[in-house]
């Protein structure tokens, strides 16, 4: 054989060589793209979870009433304090009844005066002796007297305060002995029985999103971690003229036994007529002109997906077209994938691994 003919036995054996190494080093990326890739997924939220109202309260018994005395007066003593327990009857509080007492002793004197008057004045009435004009004064002087005798009656028996409830005193706003103008504060009570309610403001343009019933969880420092369900329960009907918010009532509906009034509560409320899905903006791989490109996982593939976008929301994006509430979305490893790549789904901890 020729050197001419070695040398292209040579050069053909090595272009040979060089062709199967090329071959061998683009299959060994394909079989390594054919493995399915690690990603997170995570299902898509209605946009009403997404959109709440966060807002802070007080808490407070569904009746809460302050008592005080129908007539002024010194007190003489107060019966409970802050705190107490207290039964629907239970006296609380009562005024030194001295000058009630005197006040009621006159109008009963006075009452009985005319009425001996009244008397004697039918009695010459009916001899003829006095005019229709007399009797009428007689009467009518009876009846005021009457009247100011119930009065001082009532006042009398208003002189003491009994509890309408069965519940727990929130406050006491005097002491023995101060003297007291009608109907000043003297306690306040709780009826804790018939609920619990935590009451707050929101904005004008939350609340013209919020409805009668709407679903709530509650939250607060005492009780750390826990949710408490809850639905509001009133909307104002008109803004505060100061502040231009609305009040706003929640009830729980299933209030611990340790509530008590004043415990600041966070509420996050369901808001309405909020259609569509929410999804994670970390799901997004492209986005042009209000619409998106995602990756949901079917049959074990990634699937890219276009999808309508609405308003962003914090660390979510409103999705009003393309998606359904039982799809799953690739929302960590989704730059990664191709369209039809198997995909393996693992928790977020092991996919940062």
């Amino acid at each position: 054989m020729s050197n001419t003919a070695c040398v292209s036995s040579i050069i053909a054996l090595t272009c040979a060589l060089v062709f199967i190494s090329g071959c061998s080093s683009q299959a060994e990326p394909a079989e390594a793209e054919a493995l399915p890739r690690a990603v997170v997924t995570a299902s898509p939220v209605p946009l009403a979870e997404v959109e709440r109202v966060q807002t802070m309260g007080r808490l407070m018994a569904a009746q809460e009433l302050t008592l005080g005395f129908k007539a002024a007066g010194v007190v003489a003593e107060v019966l409970v304090d802050s705190g107490d327990l207290v039964s629907r009857g239970q006296l609380l509080a009562e005024l030194d009844p001295s000058e009630l007492d005197a006040a009621l002793i006159r109008a009963d004197a006075v009452l009985k005066q005319t009425e001996r008057a009244l008397n004697r004045a039918m009695s010459l009435h009916e001899q003829r002796l006095i005019a229709n004009q007399a009797l009428e004064d007689s009467r009518s002087a009876h009846d005021v007297a009457l009247a100011d005798e119930r009065a001082a009656r009532f006042n009398r028996e208003q002189s003491s305060i009994r509890s309408p409830v069965s519940g727990r005193v929130l406050a006491r706003h005097t002491r023995s002995q101060e003297i007291v103008a009608a109907g000043q504060p003297i306690v306040s009570v709780s009826d804790e029985d018939r609920g619990w309610l935590l009451s707050t403001t929101v904005a004008d343009r939350d609340a013209l999103r919020i409805e009668t019933g709407a679903a709530v969880t509650v939250q607060f420092d005492s009780w750390p971690g826990r949710l408490f369900e809850a639905a509001v329960s009133r909307i104002a009907g008109m803004a505060n003229p100061a502040t231009g918010t609305f009040d706003l009532e929640i009830a729980f509906k299933h209030p611990d036994e340790r509530f008590r009034s004043g415990l600041i509560g966070r509420a996050s409320i369901v808001t309405a007529g909020t259609d569509g899905l929410a999804i994670p903006v970390a799901a997004l791989v492209d986005v042009e002109r209000g619409r998106g490109r995602i990756y949901v996982v079917e049959e074990g593939r990634a699937r890219s997906r276009e999808v309508q976008l609405g308003s962003l929301t914090g660390e979510y994006i409103a999705v009003t077209g393309g998606l359904s509430l039982s799809e799953r979305v690739i929302v960590a490893g989704a730059p990664y994938v191709d369209d039809d790549q198997p995909v393996r789904l693992v928790a977020a901890r092991e996919q940062q691994q």
